[in-house]
This record gives structure tokens, C-alpha cells and sequence, in this order.
């Protein structure tokens, strides 16, 4: 079994790329993915692609909501306050790990739409993360 950290990095950036994939995809399907199973995709992508930078640094959130994965991201590098708002917001609209069950909000086509331009934004903002640093 491979240790968590480092070395396993690389693998959950893969896993979000393709959960981001599949996500964008899915929307050119509607017949087959609806909107509440496409904001799931894109709340693992967000995850994955988070918990990859945080293990890239050697650590773990102790709180694997994706709030609680943003503010141990924000410790290793932060991000726009406006960025953060936005993963939070996704965090409560999913409530993936809630202990009292409750009917799921359903997802317009928008509230998707700008789901995904968050999730690109994640990408992005990893990606740059994950760019070895220029000396000046």
C-alpha cells in the first residue's frame, strides 16, 4: 500500500481532471446525466483535484469536507476570497457529508453552468499550484 502523501498526489490531480471531464461532458448529455448528477461530479472534481495539491504538500485536511479542504489549502497557498466563497457555497448545496438526511436541492441548468466555471477555475488555480516556482 502506497503511504498518503507525496507520492499519491499525482493520482487524485489525474482522478479530478477526469471527474472534470466527465462532468463537462455529461452536460452535452442530458438524457443521461442530470443536473444533480453533474454537480456531483464536479464536487468530486473540486475535491480531488484540492486534496491532490494538499498531499503535493505533504498534508492532510483534518476536515475532508470541501470547506475543510480549502482551509487546509489556504494554509499552504492561498487562494481568491472569492474562489474559496464559491467552493463553500458548493459545499453547502451538496452537503455530501450530512448526518441528518434531507431532499437535495435540485440543480438548474445555471446553477450547473456556473458550477463548472468554478470547477475550471479549481483546475486552473491547481495547475498554477502545481508549477515549480520561477526564480526572478
Amino acid at each position: 500500500m502506497e503511504e498518503l502523501g507525496v507520492g499519491s498526489w499525482p493520482e487524485y490531480i489525474a482522478q479530478g481532471r477526469q471527474y472534470f471531464k466527465a462532468a463537462r461532458g455529461g452536460r452535452k448529455r442530458p438524457e443521461v446525466f442530470t443536473n444533480e448528477l453533474v454537480s456531483h461530479l464536479i464536487g468530486l472534481s473540486v475535491e480531488k483535484l484540492l486534496m491532490g495539491l494538499c498531499l503535493r504538500h505533504g498534508r492532510l485536511p483534518a476536515d475532508h469536507t470541501l470547506g475543510g479542504i480549502v482551509s487546509e489549502v489556504q494554509s499552504l497557498c492561498p487562494m481568491e476570497r472569492m474562489l474559496a466563497e464559491e467552493i463553500a457555497l458548493m459545499d453547502r448545496a451538496q452537503d455530501l457529508c450530512a448526518l441528518d438526511p434531507r431532499l437535495p436541492l435540485a440543480m438548474s441548468d445555471q446553477r450547473v453552468a456556473h458550477m463548472l466555471e468554478t470547477n475550471a477555475r479549481v483546475a486552473e488555480y491547481v495547475e498554477e499550484k502545481l508549477q515549480p516556482r520561477r526564480s526572478p
